[in-house]
């Protein structure tokens, strides 16, 4: 920052190099984090401030061009009460900075630096991983390709990994496909170079490009899964399943159609559809009161569907056998 390299340690202290010269270090040249009794977890560069994270609180120092010791003095009035419980969350990217933050009584949260303040982005499912997780291997990064800015957060304790589209505001989980089942996704850290994006694999360290016209993963079919939540159409009388059609972009795949009746703990035997016919559709679906529905595809092949088109009809509720007093 301004011409200076910094580096902290655990302990708190703030070091910076001689000015243009990160050869050259003068011992004298610290400061220090110490507005909470906690330890630094990570530095980042964010505007013309050094965000300093520690566990249970965030201060921002400046360059106050000191004659003496530090040039860089804290912002008092910046100092926020979320810290970081581990610096391998913390991404910083354009004019952003991502985290998960901590706090004494909320519990663990995703945050965007808004400016110098914290602002939540993490959602109750996020978060429920997120204070599920001990959060002591978290590892993160951010990459933007095709308008899309992500920041990609890996849970390898859980074997998870949730995706942030900042442009969207949209959270997503991603996978990778091995051992017969699907697990967290196997990049960890990205770049770019010669307009390209490149991810390093988390285990045999291979280079792989990340590419949008490429719809397989590291010569593994890409799974696309959606999962509804349970659907009852504003009633919970008996809904009569005539057709289900998908409509989008037809393409050389095959699409797998399943539903749950019983709130997701079993699922009723996939079936078929083509998408590259006029009309992808199944017939004869029973009937449910409230039904959750599955879709799957696994082909090489770029997908875009925008519905799920349903006929159903709805039953009667007087007359039902089970809601008939004896």
């Amino acid at each position: 920052l301004d011409g200076y390299t910094v580096v902290a340690t655990k302990a708190g202290q703030l070091y910076s190099s001689n000015l243009n010269d990160p050869r050259f270090w003068n011992p004298l040249n610290f400061t220090s984090a110490e507005a909470d009794p906690d330890n630094i977890v990570g530095i980042v560069k964010h505007f013309n401030y050094i965000c300093v994270f520690g566990i249970w609180g965030t201060e921002f120092f400046y360059d106050a061009a000191n004659a003496t010791g530090s040039p860089f003095n804290r912002q008092e009035s910046y100092k926020a009460e979320i810290g970081c419980p581990n610096g391998d969350s913390v991404t910083q990217f354009q004019q952003a900075v991502i985290f998960v933050g901590n706090s004494k009584i909320h519990g663990k949260t995703a945050y965007v630096l808004d400016g110098v303040t914290p602002k939540p982005i993490s959602t109750r499912y996020i978060e429920k991983y997120l204070n599920a997780d001990t959060t002591s291997d978290l590892k993160s990064f951010a990459f933007r390709i095709e308008g899309h800015t992500f920041y990609v957060l890996n849970m390898p304790t859980l074997d998870k990994t949730f995706v942030y589209d900042m442009d969207e505001q949209e959270w997503y989980q991603w996978t990778s496909y091995y051992s017969s089942a699907e697990h967290a996704f196997r990049i960890w850290f990205a770049t770019e170079f010669n307009n390209a994006t490149y991810g390093l694999h988390s285990t045999n360290g291979k280079v792989l490009t990340i590419d949008t016209g490429t719809y397989a993963d590291d010569s593994t079919s890409i799974y696309f899964r959606v999962i509804t939540n349970n659907l009852d159409s504003g009633s919970m009388r008996r809904k009569f399943y005539q057709s289900g059609q998908i409509v989008g972009d037809k393409v050389s795949a095959t699409m797998s159609i399943s539903h749950s009746d019983n709130d997701f703990v079993s699922w009723s035997t996939a079936r078929t559809v083509d998408l590259s016919k006029a009309r992808s559709i199944i017939y004869q679906c029973g009937w449910a009161r409230r039904r959750a529905w599955q879709f799957l595809v696994t082909d090489n092949v770029p997908l875009r569907l925008s519905a799920f088109e349903i006929n159903l009809d709805g039953g009667e509720m007087e007359g039902d056998p089970q809601l008939e007093r004896k």
